[in-house]
């Protein structure tokens, strides 16, 4: 599957070090429950599973089909899938999307990325995610600090808002899941 408009190539010389597929929520707030508010992004918080052997080893479409198909299950914690984390994706005080890539059995490093991230919308036959309403668009991050220059957000499913605010008020959150591609 191809963005509408494709993201911006990876930057020259770099190479590609790990892939996770991402399963959690995008988060939102709305001022009010009127209808003419807009819910404002508030960040995302996602798990990430380790898929990088599992890309080298399947084709694309089966690792696409993975990544919709995680949306409709909960954050897996059976013994053998909390191996397969790779760590987790959060937004920090500052608004920073951070990718902590560490946990009691791994350590690919982390990174923080620039909140201004290169856009593209989702493909129109990207996953509608469980509201119905979409999928959130590709990005392209490029790092300010950490072990990787660059993370893709790619073959998104779900996680897009209400486009009003229209009976919901302060916080909530949208299921997503998303492959995240890590380059160095």
């Amino acid at each position: 599957m191809d963005s509408p408009t494709p993201l911006a190539a990876v930057s020259a010389g770099l190479t590609l070090r790990h892939i996770a597929i991402g399963r959690g929520t995008q988060n939102y707030t709305c001022p009010s429950t009127a209808s003419s508010d807009v819910p404002t992004a508030v960040g995302a918080k996602a798990t990430l599973f380790n898929a990088t052997c599992d890309a080298a080893r399947l084709n694309v479409k089966v690792l696409t089909d993975v990544t919709k198909l995680a949306l409709n299950y909960a954050i897996p914690t059976a013994p053998e899938a909390v191996k397969r984390i790779s760590g987790h994706h959060e937004f920090t005080d500052k608004g920073i999307p951070l990718f902590n890539l560490k946990t009691n059995l791994t350590d690919f490093g982390y990174v923080q990325a620039k909140p201004d991230a290169v856009k593209s919308a989702a493909p129109t036959d990207a996953s509608s995610g469980k509201n119905g309403l979409g999928s959130v668009p590709w990005l392209k991050l490029n790092a300010i600090e950490g072990d990787y220059k660059e993370v893709f957000r790619v073959e998104t499913a779900g996680g897009v808002a209400p486009k009003t605010c229209d009976g919901i008020t302060g916080g909530f959150s949208v299921d997503y899941s998303a492959q995240y591609w890590f380059y160095a």
